[in-house]
């Protein structure tokens, strides 16, 4: 319960009030129509007894003065009303209900995403995709579980108060004997069950995330696997898993389904047991049947209620840890913070020199440092290779100066302004080109132009970015041209044409720098000789940085830098 505000905004925290405030005025309309079936039985039994009980407000002479037909008849036309209007009632109540925890669950699954899109690159690090799949897919939706048993609870439980009050006051020692039995039968199968649920619900939260991570392996793997004839071990990783989840989910099921058969059996022998004390206190059979006809519309009532609390219960226990893992996720994990637009407008824009002053960093699980005093300038408009063996801390270093990771200690400074005064505006000055493209499964139009809207792609900077990258020659032979489909990851393209379509990506938005992280070490010598002469073309129109393994991917650098255990060394 005390993770459900890390859910709501203000307004939605007020909605929830509102809802509450219905519960209270649906629960008295509950009340009512019960009441309302025991005296209209009482007036069809004993009519001259119930006139006489009649309130003061009520005109109990012109009551009198009518016949017993037209009267039963006026009574049953206005309970008929009263059950349309209280019906029509609890129905707008359940579509109110139904659209705010619609609105809550919207709200934070889109938020849980926003939060894993904005918050630091370090955490991603650290975290494997499946696991926040899972979270925004599933554990999302579990918390609002727990959110919507925690209303039906509450609705539920004001239901049985109000009409245990209602009976205690026309009969205590019947309401005694009834719902002491009822609430002791729940409140048992309840306390039996509650600590397997919490159990389950935790097990089947891991077990989502592993059997996303075991599609998403091998889906993602599908050529390795059919290569190497691993379909069945794939198959059986993601059975087991599928069968885990189901497994509790099974139990969870099963478990709320069962209260209503366990309580029926009760609630009859609650009856029973009343028509036994009237039988032993010797009462009337008059004044016995608007009792029973009381109890029995009661009981109607109150079966499906303790049900579903028993139901709550036992949903609020199950999906408690997703609940748990929400909140969680929402008190750790911060946005980086938007920077001031004044801030953006003057940060430095490369004109000399960028410069890596004493950095040293270590990732946070680490025991020692990627990267040790690393001291760097480059020129405006150099070609710089940085080369070393795997290991080295070279991607730590292309991830510093893309700003994607702080320095534990000392600075990256553009004409010597520190670039966290604007990171987003360096951000903007760099073309990146990973050694792994990721490409859409969408058209080279829109591979090229990544991230942005189809209204808002500008093709001449898509016509320059796939020239300077020389795709100009392949896209001649594809008779759909930009707008080919390039499949899943670029499954129909070579590894070559990947990579050109990476470097246009990079200079889509004429960047001053351009960073290769790797971006040749997949390809064939001749592939590589080509991509390279790409590279080779963009020299002095702006600045280049280059990591690679292999010293001839550095042969058209200016000057090629060594790096070894963080530290920058001379050649061996």
């Amino acid at each position: 319960m005390n993770d459900i505000p890390a859910l709501l905004s203000r307004r939605q925290s007020l909605q929830l009030l509102m809802l509450l405030a219905g519960m209270l005025f649906a629960a008295a309309l509950e009340m009512i129509g019960i009441a309302s079936i025991s005296a209209f039985v009482a007036l069809l039994v004993e009519p001259e007894r119930l006139i006489a009980r009649l309130p003061r407000w009520v005109p109990a002479a012109a009551v009198a003065a009518r016949d017993h037909v037209s009267l039963t008849l006026l009574t049953a036309g206005t309970l008929a009303v009263f059950f349309l209007v209280k019906n029509l009632c609890l129905a707008g109540l359940a579509f109110l209900q139904g659209n705010v925890l619609r609105e809550i669950t919207v709200a934070n699954t889109t938020r849980l995403f926003r939060t894993y899109l904005f918050t630091p690159y370090v955490v991603h690090l650290q975290r494997n995709p499946a696991e926040l799949i899972r979270n925004v897919n599933n554990a999302v939706g579990d918390a609002i579980e727990y959110l919507q048993g925690a209303l039906l609870l509450v609705r539920e439980s004001l239901v049985a108060l109000v009409v245990i009050v209602l009976l205690l006051l026309v009969d205590p020692l019947v309401t005694l004997s009834v719902f002491a039995l009822l609430g002791a039968a729940a409140t048992l199968f309840h306390l039996a069950v509650r600590r397997s649920l919490a159990a389950r619900g935790e097990r089947s939260q891991f077990h989502h995330a592993r059997q996303m991570q075991v599609m998403n392996e091998g889906l993602g793997a599908i050529k390795m696997i059919r290569l190497l004839g691993r379909e069945s071990h794939a198959h059986d990783r993601f059975q087991r898993e599928t069968a885990e989840v189901w497994r509790h989910e099974f139990f969870h099921r099963l478990i709320t389904g069962l209260p209503r058969l366990f309580l029926e059996v009760v609630a009859i022998s609650g009856v029973l047991l009343v028509v036994a004390l009237f039988v032993l206190f010797d009462r009337e059979v008059n004044t016995m049947l608007p009792v029973l006809a009381l109890l029995v519309v009661a009981l109607v009532r109150m079966i499906p209620a303790f049900n579903a609390i028993g139901v709550s219960l036992s949903s609020m226990q199950y999906h408690r840890h997703a609940l748990s893992l929400v909140a969680h996720e929402f008190a750790t994990l911060h946005e980086e913070p938007a920077e001031p637009a004044e801030r953006v407008d003057s940060a430095p824009v490369l004109r000399r020199t960028v410069e890596l002053c004493d950095v040293h960093f270590r990732y946070p699980t680490a025991a020692t440092e990627a990267l040790r005093g690393v001291s760097l300038t480059i020129a405006a408009g150099e070609a710089v290779g940085i080369a070393g063996p795997t290991g080295a801390g070279k991607s730590t270093l292309v991830d510093i100066v893309l700003g994607l990771l702080q320095p534990d200690r000392g600075a990256i400074r553009v004409d010597g302004t520190d670039i966290r005064v604007s990171l987003r505006s360096w951000q903007r000055q760099i073309g990146y080109v990973p050694q792994d493209i990721y490409l859409l499964d969408d058209t080279i139009r829109r591979n090229v132009a990544f991230g942005i809207a189809d209204e808002e792609i500008d093709d001449k900077a898509v016509a320059a970015a796939v020239d300077a990258a020389q795709l100009t020659d392949f896209l001649r032979t594809l008779p759909d041209g930009l707008e080919t489909t390039v499949g899943n990851r670029g499954a129909r393209l070579s590894g070559g044409q990947r990579q050109r379509i990476g470097i246009a990506r990079a200079l889509y938005h004429d960047p001053a720098v351009l960073v290769m992280d790797e971006a040749t070490s997949a390809l064939d010598n001749e592939t590589e000789a080509a991509v390279i002469e790409a590279i080779a073309r963009l020299r002095g129109d702006r600045t280049i940085v280059i990591i690679a393994h292999r010293l001839s991917t550095l042969s058209t650098c200016d000057r090629i830098l060594h790096l070894r255990d963080g530290r920058l060394v001379d050649p061996a």
